[in-house]
């Protein structure tokens, strides 16, 4: 089978037109299909998100302010390490089943989640300093309990791309609930529990291995060697920036947390977490409805994929500037009402966490267009440049101004990201350049 075509179009050997196993045959001539497709992906993410929002709310309510501020410090290592060690897998996989590849996809799948996993590990057990730079007042035992979830979550978000890729959005959805469910389970029961931190860490384990034997169960997850080479050079070759740039992604998102706890400001942790946890839920919809997209995208020739990409775009804006102004009056209220207590800078920290989320958010049909033409590279350097910039502002800015600093560094290293995508977008999608 031929893996490759040069500007992204379905490729020989995938999907034939009318193949019974297309989940998109009938969907394909539809243009707002992936709307559709999206916004049931998103009533699941939905349903997931309130669940989880509220665990997260009733997490910072149950813990005590300093086991809180270690827990949001250790999730969010372990939500790094997820992006930096997933290859980009969940990506790979939306875009080859999507293709019509299977068991030669998913030994591929098996083989980047285990040597990432592995990865971390090894590189915190040998790192004295590191965890002591990053993750002051943090035992070693604790941080690698904290992580110890992370090869589940790797199989899960990887074939959870395989689920998505062939139409079954609902069991996807499920498999969120049952999570989210399984470890509001483990928060009730921590009442009991001499050590509530411990206790959720090791029930956060457990739910998170049932949840990935569930998922490998519904993507009928069987490996296969045939034409395993062909498949795992080309997916490595596909993905290989797209990794760099999901590890970047990942550090962006929480470089500011770890950076805050480097300059001596982890007390703030809690309450910068609690922002970023109201403000990304608009992540979840555009997350969503681009997870629906990219299989159009991916599916169809440059010309329409741009007009498809473009089309998104307005009505993520539409969206974004909807949520925002829900959000600001929402959030402000939620947080001063139930933790301006515990944590009084976060109403002052969180409009700026929320612009940069927003700006990030609506600018996704481009990225994911980008993607869908094997143009990682442009993506990656988007993406590096908004690190860069993040970086450099929370360390001219944390050190005077704290949390506030952060947030301002996360808004303007976002917002400048969104604006180079786009002009990034618009050169490589010109009438020019097609015809090149």
């Amino acid at each position: 089978m031929d893996f490759s075509k040069a500007d992204g179009g379905p490729p020989e050997g995938a999907f034939a037109a009318g193949d019974p196993d297309d989940p998109f045959r009938d969907a394909a001539a539809r243009p707002d299909s992936w709307l559709r497709s999206g916004f049931s992906v998103l009533t699941g993410r939905g349903v997931d998100s309130v669940l989880r929002f509220v665990l997260f709310l009733a997490t910072a309510k149950v813990l005590a302010p300093d086991q809180f501020n270690l827990y949001a410090l250790v999730t969010a290592a372990l939500a790094t390490a997820q992006r930096v060690a997933s290859f980009a897998a969940p990506r790979a996989a939306l875009y080859f089943r999507s293709r019509g590849n299977r068991g030669p996809l998913y030994t591929w799948l098996f083989l980047t989640a285990s040597a990432g996993s592995a990865a971390v590990l090894v590189v915190l057990a040998v790192a004295g300093s590191l965890r002591q730079t990053f993750f002051p007042g943090v035992s070693a035992s604790l941080l690698f309990l904290g992580l110890s979830p992370l090869p589940f979550m790797l199989l899960s978000d990887s074939f959870s791309g395989v689920l998505l890729a062939s139409g079954r959005e609902r069991f996807y959805a499920a498999t969120l609930w049952i999570r989210s469910l399984g470890i509001a389970a483990v928060l009730v029961t921590s009442f009991a529990a001499s050590d509530r931190l411990a206790w959720i860490l090791w029930g956060r384990l457990v739910v998170n291995a049932c949840v990935a034997a569930l998922v490998l169960y519904g993507a009928r997850a069987r490996p296969a060697s045939r034409e395993f080479g062909p498949l795992a050079r080309e997916a490595t070759r596909y993905v290989l920036p797209a990794a760099i740039g999901s590890g970047v992604v990942a550090l962006h998102r929480r470089a500011d947390v770890f950076l805050l706890a480097a300059f001596g400001h982890t007390a703030a942790i809690g309450g910068y977490a609690l922002c970023y946890g109201v403000a990304e839920t608009f992540w979840l919809l555009t997350d969503s409805l681009e997870a629906s997209l990219f299989v159009r995208l991916a599916r169809r020739e440059s010309g329409p994929a741009s007009d498809l990409a473009r089309e998104a775009f307005r009505r993520y804006r539409t969206v974004g500037l909807a949520a925002a102004a829900i959000a600001i009056a929402g959030g402000e209220a939620l947080l001063v009402v139930m933790f301006g207590g515990r944590f009084p800078e976060a109403p002052k920290v969180f409009p700026w966490v929320l612009a940069g989320v927003v700006a990030w958010g609506i600018t996704r049909p481009f990225e994911s267009y980008l993607y869908s033409r094997r143009r990682t590279d442009a993506v990656l350097g988007t993406q590096i440049a908004g690190l860069l910039i993040n970086v450099s502002l929370c360390a001219v800015l944390i050190p005077r101004f704290g949390a506030i600093g952060a947030g301002i560094a996360s808004a303007g290293s976002y917002t400048l990201e969104g604006v180079i995508v786009a002009g990034m977008f618009r050169r490589l999608s010109s009438p020019d350049r097609k015809a090149a």
